[in-house]
């Protein structure tokens, strides 16, 4: 009812005109601090840039930098026009935004407040915000696309899901136990910068290693992703048990472990394991994840994939 409400009241606005931007065109403004911005919320995103350069999501992962760009890209084209109300629709309309609308803060280093306003999209309406108690409406001429698309609230669709991301002169030791088979468990030592040593689960060497075959399998790690990290409260967290563990990835680079333990995904109402996803736990961030079995496939080998069989 409260939303029919506003939409009755928004059916009362005067017209809008359509002049240049003025105080309340913080597109301009943040694209004018951007160089001073360290700090950037989407109600309860949070952004956070590093002395690198590097982007943060919620002091934690980083921000995908192409996703990003773009958002900034957006900030160039957006048009901000503004929107001039009766006091009983703009009493609406900024309720309804302070109430379920991403609310948007910029600050420097030293948390000196640079950008402070509130957006929201209505349906048939179009995107609004409001700055300085005044309202504004947004669009981008060029793309037919929902503005808030590029203001989205949710870490996820933020965040790089890369888990590990090492060239494979990095390795200096991989390992992977299998929990329902230990013979296939094993453990590669990199000796030199064309040698391995290869060791069974028993911490047993082994003899006529296929080092090509090695030397591949080491490229396999530059890329691994998962799919979405998953909230301390999701219900999937109840799988995360010893009885659904499967695989332990162990990885060595620079003198640092890295860590992944593979969950089974159990199906609901059945026996058995799902065969296209599977839970991730990052042992170094303390992070579990919903992940694709084809991201792990090929480092999940076996033992006698590197013993050379001639």
């Amino acid at each position: 009812m409260r939303r029919y409400l506003i939409y009755i009241l928004l059916a009362l606005v005067s017209l809008w005109c359509c002049g240049g931007a003025d105080k309340g065109d913080f597109a301009a403004e943040l694209l004018k601090q951007q160089p001073y911005i360290e700090t950037l919320h989407f109600s309860n995103t949070t952004f956070s840039k590093q002395t690198d350069g590097i982007w943060l999501v919620d002091n934690n992962r980083k921000a995908l930098s192409g996703r990003l760009e773009a958002w900034w890209t957006m900030l160039h084209n957006l048009h901000v026009r503004p929107l001039y109300l009766d006091d009983a629709s703009f009493s609406a309309i900024e309720q309804h935004l302070k109430d379920s609308g991403v609310h948007v803060v910029a600050q420097d280093k030293k948390g000196k407040l640079l950008v402070d306003f509130y957006l929201q999209h209505f349906s048939n309406i179009g995107t609004i915000a409001l700055v300085d108690n005044a309202t504004y409406l947004l669009d981008l001429a060029y793309e037919n696309v929902d503005i808030m698309d590029y203001w989205s609230t949710g870490a996820n669709d933020w965040q790089d899901m890369t888990v590990l991301a090492f060239q494979p002169a990095e390795i200096q030791a991989v390992g992977v136990d299998h929990y329902a088979d230990s013979l296939a468990s094993f453990r590669l030592i990199r000796e030199s910068k064309e040698q391995w040593k290869l060791f069974d689960g028993k911490e047993q060497e082994q003899n006529n290693v296929n080092e090509e075959l090695i030397d591949r399998y080491s490229t396999y790690f530059q890329s691994v992703k998962v799919e979405k990290i998953l909230s301390p409260d999701d219900e999937l967290l109840s799988f995360v048990t010893d009885k659904n563990l499967q695989y332990t990835i162990k990885l060595l680079t620079g003198g640092r472990p890295h860590h992944l333990h593979i969950y089974g995904l159990p199906l609901s109402g059945k026996t058995g394991y799902d065969t296209d996803k599977c839970l991730v736990y990052i042992v170094e961030t303390q992070e579990t994840a919903i992940a694709s079995w084809v991201s792990f496939d090929l480092l999940l080998k076996n033992l006698k994939d590197f013993v050379d069989k001639k």
